[in-house]
């Protein structure tokens, strides 16, 4: 049991820490608005999203965003196919 545990642990260190660095690619490589996505996307009630979408560029933030999920799921594919 404590096997599974520490090995449960490990996994979502290794989650955290693939997040940090995709997290800080993202915004090495958008700026500000990598940000912002971000945060529209964990506001659990998408308070920051719906002020993002009154922004004039909020097409742009919104690629980002597109972006951001492409990265996740090809991070994804990649670790469990």
């Amino acid at each position: 049991l404590m096997q599974k545990n520490f090995d449960a642990r490990s996994r979502r260190d290794e989650r955290v820490v693939n997040a940090i660095f995709l997290t800080a690619d993202l915004i090495e490589k958008y700026g500000w608005k990598a940000l912002l996505a971000i945060a529209s996307r964990i506001s659990p009630l998408g308070r920051v999203k719906r002020f993002l979408e009154d922004l004039k560029d909020a097409s742009e933030i919104n690629e980002v965003v597109e972006e951001i999920v492409k990265e996740e799921k090809r991070c994804l594919r990649a670790r469990y196919w």
